[in-house]
């Protein structure tokens, strides 16, 4: 199709083509000018010059002949604009590119319209831009509307700009009740001062604030939630906080458990009785209470240096030990002893330990919680007894009991090792004569005397004892008969030579004693008893103060 010849009656004036020429260099912009018969008389500008559009090849040329297959879309527009309309249009040029084309009347004063203008943008990344952000609504809706936690925009005072579904379940609202509404007025009072640090922080900075307060319920209670908030730019540029809210109450109740619980064990530690000591699998002591430092006689800072290795008495460690490897192996759940624990100066103190097993939350062990009582009044009083129980009252030494006991333990030695041991049994000459000449108390006093005198003659590895009345039991461990007769003969020695004042008189006596040895073959004590018994009688049977031995 041949190119019309230019109207003469169009005609551009200067600063109308200027203006043209300058939006035309603007980034992405392009003008297309044409006349009242749709032919190009203007073209210029890097949005036409992308789409292919050589100003010199198409200035002079049909608007129809350029366009080509789009003359449909685009010529009704400059058919407006010549008519005096103004419109836009936003249209795809490929598989990418969107422009937007504002048509615009041409009009020159004194002439009237004289063409339409085209001002041409491409806004493909404008477009690119929107999707993104239309997608990331969409995302974010189906997020935030999906979501168990609240999700919220607000403005920088707190007031909602837009809250999710979930919040009618974590609060009973909707979330057009609350939109408009500012959540600082929904904090519980005594919360209130924390949560308004926490928004003032969070709008004087970028950095996220996590908050843990309790919020209005609908229903007129209060719900205890936590928030993790942020400031954000928003599509249109201005600031606005975003935030994420959970109930916690669960959380809340169990963490308040958990104080009290660590209180009340803090109370029942600290403030015990009794000894308490938190001790790591090494022995090492962790945590001690005031009475058990008062027990220990050492301060929390000295038993916090040390371990209970340390300070227990070498005679019982290595028993507690030994339960203590057995608690950590799971073959027993707690044990219990008794125990001495040494004092700075080395003085044993009676304790009753009793440890049980803490682990962590895997199940491991991590190390001992142990009780401590102080029993030192108990084993004193046990002691006590037990001596009672043991002792003769009168002369100090054991009793038959306690003899009795021992003769059988050394029966049973010389039994499995064969060695030698002998039991003397000797009773006073002329007891009688003094209890009935000078009265009891002589006769106690002489037997006190007598007690004393033969005890400190033998051996610490030696037992004697006073059977009952006058007569008495000694018993010699690893001594032969030759090596008996002569202790028994200082013994007799030590009777004869002592004087014994009493309040009546000064009374003398003398002892027979009989030996037994102790044989492996021996049928048990009372056969032993009964054979040094005899021997005993037949040296009195010779007159006393003297020596016979059983055969």
């Amino acid at each position: 199709m041949p190119t019309p010849p230019p109207d003469p009656s169009f005609s551009v004036a200067e600063p109308q083509r200027l203006l043209l020429s300058v939006l035309s260099s603007l980034p992405d912009t392009g003008v297309v000018v044409v006349d009242p018969q749709l032919i190009l008389r203007f073209v210029c500008g890097p949005a036409l010059e992308r789409r292919g559009w050589d100003p010199n090849a198409t200035i002079g040329r049909p608007l129809a002949e350029v366009l080509g297959d789009q003359t449909a879309v685009y010529e009704p527009h400059y058919r407006a604009a010549l008519a005096g309309e103004t419109a836009t249009l936003e249209a795809q040029d490929g598989p990418r590119d969107v422009y937007r084309t504002e048509f615009l009347p041409l009009r020159l004063p004194g002439d009237g319209i004289v063409g339409a203008i085209a001002v041409v943008r491409d806004i493909t990344q404008q477009v690119e831009d929107r999707a993104a952000l239309a997608r990331s609504e969409r995302e974010f809706r189906l997020l935030a509307e999906n979501a168990t936690d609240m999700i919220s925009r607000h403005e920088l005072d707190a007031t909602f700009l837009y809250a999710s579904p979930s919040v009618t379940a974590l609060l009973g609202w909707t979330p057009d009740e609350l939109a408009g509404r500012s959540a600082c007025d929904m904090v519980h009072p005594v919360d209130h001062q924390r949560a308004a640090e926490a928004l003032a922080s969070l709008t004087a900075g970028a950095e996220p604030l996590t908050v843990r307060y309790r919020l209005a319920h609908r229903d007129g209670g209060w719900v205890w939630v936590e928030t993790l908030a942020r400031q954000v730019r928003a599509a249109d540029g201005t600031q606005e906080l975003h935030a994420s809210t959970r109930e916690v109450s669960v959380q809340v109740a169990a963490e308040a458990a958990e104080r009290e619980a660590q209180e009340r064990f803090r109370l029942a530690f600290d403030d015990a009785p009794i000894g308490m000591a938190l001790v790591d699998l090494q022995g090492r002591f962790q945590r001690v209470n005031a009475a058990l430092c008062d027990l220990l006689e050492r301060s929390t800072q000295e038993l916090l240096r040390c371990s209970f290795q340390e300070i227990t008495a070498p005679e019982d460690l290595s028993l507690d030990l030994d339960h203590l490897r057995r608690l950590t192996a799971g073959e027993i759940p707690h044990y219990a002893m008794e125990k001495r624990y040494l004092a700075p100066d080395g003085t044993p103190i009676w304790a009753q330990l009793s440890v049980s097993l803490l682990r962590d939350a895997d199940g491991n062990p991590e190390g001992y919680i142990s009780q401590i009582q102080d029993i030192r009044e108990r084993r004193r009083m046990q002691d006590t007894l037990q001596h009672l129980a043991d002792h003769d009252p009168l002369s100090g030494l054991w009793n038959r009991r306690r003899f009795e006991e021992q003769l059988r333990r050394e029966i049973a030695r010389v039994r499995r090792h064969g060695a030698p041991a002998a039991l003397l049994m000797f009773d006073l000459d002329g007891l009688k004569r003094v209890n009935d000449t000078y009265g009891h108390q002589s006769g106690d006093e002489l037997i006190r005397a007598v007690s004393g005198a033969v005890r400190a003659r033998l051996r610490e590895t030696d037992a004697v004892a006073r059977l009952g009345g006058d007569e008495f039991a000694i018993l010699l461990p690893s001594l032969d008969l030759a090596a008996a007769t002569a202790v028994a003969e200082k013994i007799c020695a030590t009777v004869r030579e002592l004087s014994v004042p009493t309040g009546a008189a000064t009374v003398t006596t003398t002892a027979s004693i009989g030996i037994a040895m102790i044989e492996p073959d021996i049928e048990d004590e009372r056969a032993l008893l009964a054979a040094a018994d005899c021997a005993m009688y037949a040296a009195k049977a010779q007159g006393g103060d003297g020596v016979a031995a059983a055969h």
